[in-house]
């Protein structure tokens, strides 16, 4: 086989979506996840009405089409998650076709490799959410813009060519991103100043992206209003914490000891060797840059940067570093060559310490996607046939496979104060509590699971107990289970203070027993 031989790439290809594929079927349905699941679940009328209303702070494309795909999917997690896997397929496509562009074959293989093998890539492009669908779009996006202004190959002297297969590309997609998630325009504004710092003020590429950015807003005016009542519901002090850890995922992902140096340090070398790769390759690689810092930049400054967001840019990254590292030849600079190799290294670093946690099930800087809720809710119905189900969990509902909340299983609020259950409330009367206390009624026995993601144990505790006594309950047993690991418990947002033992188990099993009628 040659040295300079796609195969391997290709090889290492498939065992990246091989693994993606794996975690798929194999790791929890989370509560994220499963909010969306529930409201999908409503009658369309309903479902556009709540979507208009800003109860899931996203635009409706990606629930329209789980509304559909569910119907064929049910409650398997697998089949539920291959939506954002097919869109995750064509967003490495999308990949494929622009590094390519800048270097053949070879560059498209090369961005596939560095897409799939980013641990961040390992779970969150299945996660049952809009992220692979928008990665897809933004990616075809750019696709057409790179088609029609003629990049890579674009010079000064060069006008652009409109074309209406580019032009129907660039504005469809466009207005699907804008439809999919809030963050398009900072897509769009990323796009503009690289075609500022590429092409400068040349007509040609800027009436072309003007005129597909006019109809674009043309096909987006039904939502507009929508869009600028969720601009007043995203403002938020910026946090330092969630911040660092999300830049540190960009390249850690979410399966690797947080801050722990054997992970640590190669990630600052992987980024910092990035960083000089892009800045030896700019003549190649500049565009993805400057769109790579801009949409990163606004995240930021916007602080509206989370983990489960990165995939706004993270394939945009997988472009530049791919693209980068396939542009780097034995007969390039020493220097580059340098680089290239430093960063391998601290890529293989990273990859064998994430592998490791990841075989584990340990260090993970969230656990949401290990906590064993579908196995937990299986024990119970399988112990306890009968008993009435209650928790502050969607995933507890979707793995009861429970529509309603209101069959086997009864959502209590998180706190103390009532509130609204989102997505369940459309079903329920004024006073959901008082609903799940008739529920009570019903029943001998009773069990809360308590998903400690959000709120303490210990904080609802004596609340809980409270409703279950004048519902004529006793407490008999309290099981905690999935323990959290230092790691989890020292650097996990919103975990602050002493931890007591009962609320360093990620869930926690109350059983209840009927001894009297109230």
């Amino acid at each position: 086989m040659k040295p300079y031989s796609n195969r391997w790439l290709q090889l290492l290809t498939l065992a990246g979506m091989a693994l993606l594929c794996w975690n798929a079927g194999t790791t929890t349905i989370w509560d994220d996840e499963t909010n969306g699941f529930f409201l999908a679940k409503e009658p369309l009328p309903e479902l556009m009405q709540l979507m208009a209303s800003n109860v899931h702070e996203d635009p409706p494309l990606y629930d329209l089409a789980l509304h559909y795909w569910q119907q064929w999917a049910g409650y398997a997690p697998f089949k539920l998650r291959l939506l954002s896997i097919l869109c995750w397929i064509f967003a490495l496509w999308g990949l494929f076709k622009c590094g390519a562009r800048w270097g053949g074959a070879r560059a498209g293989w090369m961005v596939l490799a560095v897409a799939v093998w980013m641990p961040y890539h390992w779970m969150f492009p299945a996660a049952m959410r809009w992220y692979s669908m928008f990665a897809a779009l933004a990616i075809w996006n750019l696709h057409a813009l790179l088609r029609a202004i003629g990049l890579p190959r674009n010079q000064p002297e060069v006008e652009s060519r409109f074309q209406w297969g580019d032009f129907a590309v660039y504005v469809l997609s466009g207005t699907a991103m804008w439809y999919c998630n809030y963050s398009a325009p900072v897509v769009f504004l990323g796009q503009g100043v690289a075609l500022l710092l590429t092409v400068a003020f040349k007509k040609g590429p800027w009436v072309w992206m003007i005129s597909g950015w006019a109809v674009i807003g043309l096909l987006y005016l039904p939502w507009l209003p929508v869009f600028f009542r969720q601009l007043g519901l995203s403002v938020s002090a910026f946090s330092f914490p969630y911040t660092a850890a999300s830049l540190y995922a960009i390249f850690a992902g979410e399966v690797s000891t947080p801050y722990a140096w054997w992970i640590s340090l190669p990630v600052v070398v992987a980024a910092v060797a990035a960083l000089a790769l892009g800045l030896q390759t700019r003549r190649t690689t500049q565009f993805m840059t400057v769109i790579v810092v801009v949409i990163l930049g606004v995240l930021v400054a916007k602080n509206v940067i989370w983990t489960k967001r990165l995939l706004i840019f993270t394939p945009f990254v997988a472009l530049l570093i791919g693209t980068a590292l396939a542009s780097i030849s034995r007969e390039s600079a020493r220097l580059q060559r340098l680089a290239k190799v430093v960063f391998l290294g601290a890529a293989v670093a990273i990859l064998i310490g994430s592998l490791t946690n990841l075989i584990r099930r340990d260090g993970w800087l969230t656990y949401r996607w290990l906590v064993p809720t579908g196995e937990v809710v299986a024990g119970i119905r399988k112990e306890q046939p009968g008993s009435l189900i209650l928790s502050n969990s969607n995933s507890v509902a979707f793995y009861c496979q429970d529509p309603h909340g209101l069959a086997w299983f009864g959502r209590f609020p998180e706190r103390v104060l009532e509130m609204e259950m989102m997505p369940f409330y459309s079903h329920l009367e004024p006073n959901p509590l008082k609903l799940i206390i008739g529920r009570l009624s019903q029943t001998e026995k009773a069990v809360y699971i308590h998903d400690s993601s959000s709120v303490a144990y210990s904080s609802v505790l004596p609340w809980i107990e409270s409703q279950m006594q004048e519902a004529g309950f006793a407490k008999e047993n309290v099981v905690p289970l999935a323990m959290a690991s230092a790691g989890y418990l020292q650097h996990h947002p919103g975990v602050v203070g002493q931890i007591s033992p009962i609320d360093s188990a990620r869930l926690v099993v109350v059983y209840f027993q009927r001894v009297s009628r109230p």
